[in-house]
């Protein structure tokens, strides 16, 4: 499994690291053991049927967790937070998955409508009026036009 996404998984759901030893069914030095090994390797060396146990626990796919998400991270970092309002990208998908207006309208502004409610859902799409004021205005402009032909569908 992945460093970064476990980071990314305990900060949007809230998770401790005594959290995750439970959600594993492993000791909480086990949790420890796996972040110093992801410190240095970015990668976590985990069982099989502890992955898939804690898959179940918080609800994710367990092939998911095997996954590489090729991002480029300070790429991403100067799109979405470039201003600071979030500490960290894992910050600002935690706001994301919590529905916060701010970080709905900077996701939209950045990449439009579709490919942000392919990732963050319907709630994208029904929550503009919520958070369109957070959105420049030439970019509101914009967005505010092509909405309804979104929502009808």
């Amino acid at each position: 499994m992945y460093f970064q996404l476990l980071k990314n998984i305990m900060i949007s759901k809230n998770l401790s690291k005594t959290d995750v030893a439970k959600a594993s069914g492993v000791s909480r030095a086990a949790v420890t053991k796996w972040f110093h090994q992801g410190e240095e390797t970015n990668f976590i060396n985990m069982e099989m049927k502890t992955l898939t146990r804690f898959a179940e626990s918080t609800g994710i796919q367990p092939e998911l967790l095997l996954t590489k998400l090729d991002v480029d991270e300070p790429q991403m970092k100067t799109i979405f937070l470039w201003d600071a309002l979030y500490p960290s990208l894992a910050h600002f998908v935690n706001a994301l998955h919590r529905g916060v207006p701010q970080a709905l309208a900077r996701l939209v502004q950045v990449v439009g409508f579709h490919q942000a409610s392919f990732i963050g859902g319907k709630k994208i799409i029904q929550k503009f009026p919520m958070y369109k004021k957070f959105i420049k205005p030439v970019r509101r402009l914009q967005l505010e036009k092509i909405w309804p032909l979104y929502l009808n569908r």
